[in-house]
Formats: structure tokens, C-alpha cells, sequence
């Protein structure tokens, strides 16, 4: 992934500010291949209050976790140079990005038909 790229995810998009666990969750826990496992972490860095994530703490299973939720079509565009370092045979990748939203497209009403502005 070039730092000029962008990553738009299309499902919500789960965090956690526990690199414990989102360690746990980005591990391939598969060790039939014999190959050298990697996994890649994004570190979200929102610039203010209006780009974090919903936070479900309140309703989770995990609160321990402190779950936050990105929406559908989330761009997160990667800062920085990436982090590289392995831990018990992973080896992991972790890549700073910022969150932005896509832009709402408003609508007007024209002559009975709904047209982009």
C-alpha cells in the first residue's frame, strides 16, 4: 500500500484502542500452511471528535474491549511511514491512517423529480 492510497472499506469497520487485542484479532491462527504468518493492523489516528469511531462499549459482550465502529464506506488514508515487528511468529504491519467519510450528496426537489445538486 503506497502512502498516496486510500482503503475504503465497505462493511463497518470495528476498532479497539488495545493493540493486545487487536493483535488477537488480526493473527492467523492458522498453522497448517508452514509458511510465516503476517497481519496487518490500521492504527486510526481521528484529527478531531467528529472523525472517531461510535463507541459500543456500553452494549458489548467485550466491554473490556472498548470497541469503537467505523461506518460503511469509511476511506482511511495512511500518515506516515508503516511500523514493522514480529511477535510470537507473526509478522505484523501497523500503518497510521485517518478516517474520512464520504461526502453526503444533497438532493433537491425540481419540477417533481429528485435531482443531484
Amino acid at each position: 500500500m503506497s502512502l498516496d492510497s486510500r482503503v475504503r472499506k465497505l462493511a463497518p469497520c470495528s476498532t479497539t484502542p488495545d493493540l493486545e487485542i487487536a493483535i488477537r484479532y488480526a493473527k492467523d491462527w492458522d498453522e497448517t500452511t508452514g509458511e510465516k504468518e503476517r497481519a496487518l493492523i490500521f492504527r486510526v489516528i481521528p484529527e478531531d471528535f467528529m472523525s472517531q469511531g461510535a463507541s459500543l462499549s456500553f452494549l458489548s459482550a467485550f466491554p473490556r474491549e472498548q470497541e469503537a465502529l467505523y461506518p460503511p464506506l469509511t476511506f482511511f488514508k495512511p500518515k506516515g511511514a508503516p511500523l514493522h515487528f514480529v511477535y510470537q511468529g507473526t509478522e505484523f504491519t501497523i500503518v497510521n491512517v485517518r478516517p474520512s467519510f464520504q461526502k453526503r450528496v444533497s438532493v433537491k426537489r425540481s419540477y417533481g423529480r429528485v435531482t443531484g445538486v
